[in-house]
């Protein structure tokens, strides 16, 4: 929110910027799955985003994640150039980590 009052709508979008909002959107997709896969076993595996709780519904799951795709695009199509690309990359940095670390504790993919 701190970077509204700099922001502009759409400003200067080029192609660089939809591979990495495709790269980062792709990166929610599978940390999405993998949550639904925490979803599905409750047993083995919890969830550590406080948001959704330790041990969410599947229909928790899919708003929540379905709100953060939607909420990324918007948001960087609101940012500067810049702000947009450091925005972007630290997206794809942070989901590429969780996914790693998902994969490194045994949480496959499911939907």
């Amino acid at each position: 929110m701190l970077c509204v009052p700099t922001a502009r709508a759409g400003d200067d979008w080029n192609q660089a910027d939809t591979v990495r909002q495709v790269i980062a959107s792709g990166f929610i997709v599978l940390d999405w799955s993998q949550t639904l896969y925490i979803a599905d076993h409750p047993d083995q595996f919890y969830e550590t985003n406080s948001i959704m709780g330790k041990h969410p519904s599947r229909a928790t799951v899919n708003v929540y994640m379905l709100t953060n795709l939607i909420s990324h695009h918007t948001i960087a199509r609101w940012l500067s150039p810049s702000s947009r690309k450091w925005f972007q990359y630290s997206t794809i940095a942070v989901e590429a980590y969780w996914i790693h670390h998902n994969i490194q504790i045994g949480i496959g993919f499911s939907f």
